[in-house]
């Protein structure tokens, strides 16, 4: 039979797709999504493995969550997703959620005014590196019985609770 041969897609927000979340549910696993700066409302659900970025960094990119009950950006059960280079804001309960899913990347993103910044939850080996998370509700980054993760070069600060807090969590690497 005809062999195919898959390559990841680089989509972009909003040229291809208006929102990020149209774009995540659109793409396949493993394709790169790069968002283009402004300011985009939304809560993103991610169950594949995919990377998230902004093209131009923090600054020029930042979501909103839609719904403030709910994560900007919540990745369940899906491993190897990055998120790279958001400012993210205005969730009750998470910036960024990370639910039964390894081996991910978080970069270069400025997490405020949260429920809690990051939260990892059964969530392990991944990579956190040169956040900011500051003025969250709660926890700046807050990990539940999530091992082997490694946080490096991140400054939080001015969080209402608690700058880092390991519950149930072990290995990791601060």
């Amino acid at each position: 039979g005809a062999t195919t041969t898959l390559h990841a897609a680089t989509i972009y927000v909003p040229d291809n797709f208006k929102t990020i979340n149209e774009a995540v549910k659109n793409a396949s696993p493993k394709d790169t999504i790069i968002v283009n700066e402004g300011n985009y409302a939304d809560n993103i659900v991610i169950t594949k493995p995919l990377t998230i970025r902004s093209l131009k960094g923090p600054d020029a990119s930042m979501v909103h969550a839609l719904i403030k009950t709910e994560p900007v950006f919540k990745v369940s059960n899906a491993d190897e997703v990055a998120l790279i280079g958001f400012t993210i804001t205005d969730s009750l309960t998470a910036g960024i959620y990370f639910y039964n899913s390894h081996n991910g990347q978080i970069l270069d993103n400025k997490i405020i005014n949260n429920g809690n910044g990051v939260f990892l939850y059964s969530s392990s080996k991944n990579i956190l590196t040169n956040n900011s998370a500051s003025s969250n509700e709660q926890y700046g980054i807050y990990l539940e019985a999530s091992n082997g993760n490694v946080l490096k070069q991140n400054t939080i600060n001015s969080n209402k609770d608690k700058g880092v807090f390991l519950n149930s969590s072990n290995n990791n690497n601060l």
